[in-house]
């Protein structure tokens, strides 16, 4: 596996070295240097040029990484002010891209490092966000709609990774059938709302401060999807958190300035916002799950705590969501618990 690595990384360098000459003008500067991946088959590298400046080197597997939607993505929000990074080589057979560098520092970082500055970068993310919102579709590709099967199978990695593949109690019988009647109510609210584009995975390691802007990154998964999704994905963040109150207050601003959202009942736009981020919350938790027991990667283990803070918090708030609470309280936290690497989380008021 080693040496399969080393050649690739090779052939990759030498791709890179190749399309700096003649996309860039400029020779290379030393070697690529790995960078932290996200839950995906992606590798990301950053490499330096002699003109100074550093690019990312991607190789996305073509066989399980979607890069034409990502190609076809980043040109369309870029023509529209959104600041994806620009693409300036790709080689779709390989999986190979050049890719603008938007820096080292990640919005997750600055909000840890400069914490009073949140208020500032929230509404600065929230006003790039309903840019994306109101993106014009293109002539030439269509997004995918987020649909009822689609949020279904997201949820059902929360039975499979946690319940099933971690704890060995999966969720079945007349338990299952209760359980499946609160996932349904989760996928009813969200088909409720108005649909808009979705990034599909909008939060802070993926939004990075560069100058005056926010660059964009991993939206090769965007749909056309539930308005409430972006959002929730950005206030309630699988990586950081703030209190129920300023959380809400922040959506109250978002819905300030979204169309689709000002005529819609509090009651209501709340209503939305909790169940999106179970609905995303569930399929998270799954996610870094499988991370840890499929591929040994247990970078995302420390977070699974505060994921599992908000799914306790919006299954106590609505009655239908009672089976899955019961559930989840009884079966999976006690073995959860018992885990090495399980500290406690608990959000603020």
């Amino acid at each position: 596996m080693s040496d399969m690595h080393g050649v690739l990384t090779s052939t990759l360098e030498n791709w890179s070295a190749t399309q700096l000459r003649y996309t860039q003008n400029t020779a290379i500067d030393g070697t690529l240097i790995p960078l932290k991946g996200d839950a995906s088959t992606r590798r990301y590298y950053r490499i330096r040029g002699h003109n100074q400046k550093s690019y990312i080197v991607v190789y996305a597997p073509p066989e399980t990484e979607k890069n034409q939607q990502f190609i076809n993505i980043a040109k369309n929000w870029l023509v529209q002010g959104i600041h994806a990074p620009v693409i300036f080589s790709v080689n779709l057979e390989q999986g190979f891209m050049l890719l603008e560098d938007f820096g080292v520092h990640t919005l997750l970082d600055v909000l840890k490092q400069r914490p009073k500055k949140c208020n500032e970068l929230y509404q600065q993310a929230m006003s790039v966000l309903h840019r994306i919102q109101i993106i014009q579709p293109a002539t030439d590709f269509s997004l995918p709609r987020f649909d009822r099967t689609k949020m279904l199978k997201e949820m059902v990695l929360f039975d499979q990774w946690i319940a099933t593949a971690c704890l060995a109690m999966p969720c079945a019988g007349n338990q299952k059938k209760a359980v499946d009647l609160a996932l349904n109510f989760v996928i009813d609210s969200a088909l409720e709302q108005p649909y808009v584009t979705v990034h599909r995975d909008y939060h802070s390691r993926n939004i990075m401060p560069v100058k005056n802007n926010l660059g964009i990154l991993d939206f090769q998964d965007a749909v056309t999807g539930p308005v409430t999704y972006d959002i929730v994905s950005l206030l309630r963040d699988c990586y950081i958190d703030w209190s129920v109150s300023r959380v809400y207050q922040w959506l109250s601003e978002f819905v300030s300035y979204t169309p689709s959202l000002k005529k819609v009942p509090q009651s209501t736009l709340n209503r939305w916002f909790d169940l999106m981020g179970l609905q995303r919350h569930l399929k998270a938790a799954g996610i870094f799950m499988r991370q840890w027991i499929l591929n040994g990667n247990d970078f995302y283990l420390p977070d699974i705590p505060r994921v599992f803070s908000y799914i306790d918090y919006v299954c106590s708030l609505y009655k239908p969501l009672q089976p899955l609470k019961t559930w989840i309280e009884q079966t999976i936290l006690p073995g959860l618990q018992a885990q090495p690497w399980w500290q406690p989380h608990t959000l603020k008021e």
